[in-house]
C-alpha cells in the first residue's frame, strides 16, 4: 500500500492511504526485511555449485504444462547456455530464472505472467527503495524462505528500513494517512470501483471517493479462521485453524 502511494504520488497523484491499525507498516514491519532478485554485482562473490547446477537442469528438464511455461524455460535455458560458454565460475542468475523458480515452488498453481511481472520489475524496484532510503547490507544471501542465493538483507531490524523509506517517500507530497480506520466496502459504480466505505474507531462511517483508481493493498488473511477454512480446498493441508501468525 505505501509502495503504491508512494508511486502514486511520485507521478504527481493526490493519495489517502486507509490504514486500520493506529502505525504503518501492517505485516512488512514485522517481516524479515529481507529483499529477493537477481543480482550480477552482488552475486559474483558466490560460487556456482553443482547443487545449484542440478537445481537448474531439473527445473529446465520438466514437461512445460503451458505455452509460457515453456517460453519462460526456453529464456532460461539460452541465458544459462550463454552462461556456461562464457567459463564463469560465479552464480548464474536472471530475472526469467528467478520467476521460473518462485513459480515452480508455488506449485504452479500462480498466474506466471505476473510472477515474471514481479521478478522482471524486481531489482529496479529495489534500487528505487534504495533511493527512497532503505539500505542493505553488502553480501547477498539466501534468506529464510529463500529458493536461491538472491536475498538482501535489511540493514534496519525487521522491516522497519522498507517503512520507513517508504513514509519518507511521502513527504511533501500530495499524500495523507488516516489511521485506525478499516476499509469494509468498495463503491462501485458503472462496473468501476469509484471509492471505499470505511469505518473509524469510534464506529464512525467515513466514504473515501476517488476521482482516478482505487488500490486494495491488504495483507493477506492467514489470520482469519474462516476464509482459511472456506479456501482450504486444494487437499493438501487437511486444517489450517490451528496455525499460528503474525498478521495483523
Amino acid at each position: 500500500g505505501l509502495s503504491a502511494a508512494a508511486a502514486a504520488t511520485e507521478a504527481g497523484a493526490s493519495v489517502i492511504v486507509v490504514e486500520k491499525m493506529g502505525f504503518l507498516g501492517g505485516n512488512s514491519i514485522v517481516a524479515g526485511g529481507i529483499y529477493n532478485c537477481a543480482d550480477p554485482e552482488l552475486q559474483s562473490t558466490v560460487e556456482m555449485t553443482s547443487a545449484y547446477e542440478d537445481t537448474i537442469q531439473a527445473a529446465l528438464d520438466e514437461e512445460p504444462v503451458s505455452d509460457i511455461h515453456a517460453e519462460v524455460q526456453g529464456l532460461v535455458r539460452e541465458q544459462y547456455e550463454a552462461y556456461k560458454a562464457t567459463g564463469s565460475t560465479t552464480l548464474f542468475d536472471s530475472a526469467e530464472w528467478h520467476a521460473l523458480q518462485t513459480w515452480n515452488g508455488g506449485d504452479k498453481v500462480a498466474d506466471l505472467k505476473l510472477v515474471y511481472t514481479m521478478c522482471e520489475n524486481a531489482y529496479d524496484t529495489m534500487t528505487w527503495l534504495h533511493d527512497l532510503g532503505w539500505t542493505y547490507k553488502s553480501d547477498i544471501r539466501q534468506g529464510a524462505g529463500s529458493l536461491y542465493q538472491r536475498t538482501h538483507s535489511s540493514v534496519d531490524h525487521a522491516g522497519v528500513g522498507f517503512i520507513n523509506a517508504l513514509s519518507t517517500g511521502l513527504e511533501g507530497r500530495d499524500a495523507q494517512i488516516v489511521y485506525s480506520t478499516t476499509a469494509k466496502e468498495l463503491v462501485m459504480q458503472d462496473g468501476k470501483c469509484v471509492g471505499v466505505v470505511a469505518e473509524d474507531r469510534d464506529g464512525n462511517t467515513i466514504t473515501f471517493h476517488a476521482n482516478k483508481n482505487v488500490i486494495l493493498a491488504t495483507g493477506g488473511f492467514a489470520r482469519n479462521k474462516e476464509m482459511l477454512a472456506e479456501y482450504n480446498t486444494s487437499g493438501k493441508w487437511p486444517d489450517l485453524s490451528t496455525i499460528t501468525c503474525t498478521n495483523m
